[in-house]
């Protein structure tokens, strides 16, 4: 972040779109939002600040059947 609070875009960067840069985007999974667990639930409201503070991540109140089909690795946001 530049000291006018703007972020700065790296030189190496450029534009493009979501489907050019993703294979077989989808709907993430759907359930209520819990403070015990043992799956996080990563919501949209949770990657808009640029940084993802784990710590104030919910759990899933209900575990999907395909956990592989919604799991985040490393990278991917």
């Amino acid at each position: 972040m530049s000291d006018s609070g703007e972020y700065q875009i790296p030189d190496s960067w450029f534009n493009t779109t979501i489907e050019e840069v993703c294979t077989n985007p989808q709907y993430g999974y759907t359930t209520r939002a819990s403070k015990i667990g043992d799956l996080k639930l990563l919501r949209t409201t949770d990657i808009t600040s640029g940084t993802i503070k784990w710590d104030r991540v919910p759990f899933c109140s209900e575990n999907p059947d395909e956990l592989e089909k919604y799991k985040l690795y490393d990278g991917d946001v």
